[in-house]
């Protein structure tokens, strides 16, 4: 039986996890999309008159079957092969994609655990569908407005009292050949921006009041478990990511209300998600405010910075759980990202990420 991992390359995420399943027993097989088509060989049979739907293989290796659980992490971009004319690069990606896509649809059967699903993954990303679904569930969501026009945007800044934020609903940023210089990130919206029409009229986004805050906090849903970490930011910032870099270092665990949790779980299940980073804030009146869902955020960084976030255990456990029994489950050792740190395996693999001095991890925050 395996558990299979869709994953881009050098994935801290992906390696911890990798490790502690086999600290399990469990026997996992990872798919990077980036190696097909220029290395990776993927193919499926139809026979007219006998086929079967679990008959998918990657090179030598059946995915089709014995497949328990899949984590839908992040896809690699395919890569052509080095021979392909550049004309026909782009072409060459979108089959690929569409090709591996499909592939997907045959893995496992109805028994199989994914995290997340892919429609609901993919539905999940939407901003608007998400703001529902947390009003459903019972959260306090901002008064929101999204949309492009100026007059209106210009009514919902007059409002709020000219204190409002925008949100994209992408990350992304503005680059040159040396990368990137600016990013596109929550920002405070002035007086000089509400006035440029052509500007708001040409970028439909989400714009929201400016909440005062005391602390922020992320939730890590991980199946029934929730662990939930304080971000000690400055209450100034609005974008705690890019606005305070610390605050990654100085989140700690915290006690969510029972009632919060529950709202987290319920938000997850009804939009058919394992697994959800969500984002809230506790706002100077007392209030824990919804911001938003992120179904494949980063969440290593938490453990990183305080141990009793012990989201690499919950996350593994999740996965193990289509291969093992409650009882055997108790059993397994409890796995933390500071033993993987020690092991041979991040060394040869990974050790280029982290120092002694606690120089930042590639990736373990981007897109956190």
């Amino acid at each position: 039986m395996t558990i299979l991992i869709l994953s881009k390359e050098d994935d801290l995420h992906v390696s911890a996890v990798e490790w502690g399943l086999k600290q399990f027993g469990c026997d996992t097989y990872i798919w990077n999309w980036h190696n097909f088509p220029h290395g990776d060989t993927c193919k499926w049979n139809l026979n007219v008159n006998s086929f079967s739907l679990q008959d998918i293989w990657v090179n030598d290796r059946n995915l089709g079957s014995n497949i328990t659980a899949v984590w839908n992490r992040r896809f690699g971009v395919p890569t052509p092969t080095a021979n392909s004319h550049e004309d026909d690069y782009e072409l060459i990606k979108k089959e690929s994609v569409s090709f591996l896509r499909n592939m997907l649809r045959l893995i496992g059967d109805s028994e199989t655990r994914w995290v997340n699903p892919l429609v609901p993954s993919m539905e999940a990303d939407h901003k608007i569908r998400q703001l529902v679904f947390a009003k459903q569930a019972g959260f306090d969501v901002p008064d929101t407005y999204i949309g492009n026009d100026p007059a209106e945007l210009l009514n919902f800044y007059n409002k709020h009292h000219k204190k409002i934020i925008f949100k994209a609903f992408n990350p992304g940023g503005w680059y040159k050949n040396d990368g990137p210089t600016t990013v596109l990130k929550t920002a405070r919206v002035l007086e000089e921006h509400i006035h440029h029409a052509e500007a708001i009229r040409a970028c439909p986004a989400i714009y929201q009041p400016l909440i005062e805050k005391e602390y922020e906090i992320r939730v890590t849903v991980i199946g029934n478990r929730v662990l939930a970490g304080k971000i000690s930011a400055d209450n100034t910032c609005v974008d705690w990511r890019y606005d305070s870099p610390q605050a990654c270092r100085n989140v700690t665990f915290f006690e969510l209300p029972a009632h919060i949790a529950d709202k987290c779980i319920s938000l997850s299940r009804s939009m058919g998600l394992e697994f959800g980073c969500i984002d809230l804030i506790y706002s100077k009146t007392g209030n824990i405010i919804f911001l938003e869902i992120n179904e494949a955020g980063q969440f290593m960084w938490k453990e990183l910075a305080d141990p009793k976030l012990n989201v690499l255990d919950a996350f593994c456990r999740l996965l193990a759980a289509s291969e093992f029994s409650d009882t055997e489950l108790q059993t397994k050792p409890v796995i933390s990202l500071q033993n993987y740190f020690k092991t041979d395996e991040y060394k040869t693999t990974l050790g280029n990420i982290i120092n002694a001095s606690g120089t930042k991890p590639s990736n373990i925050y981007e897109e956190a």
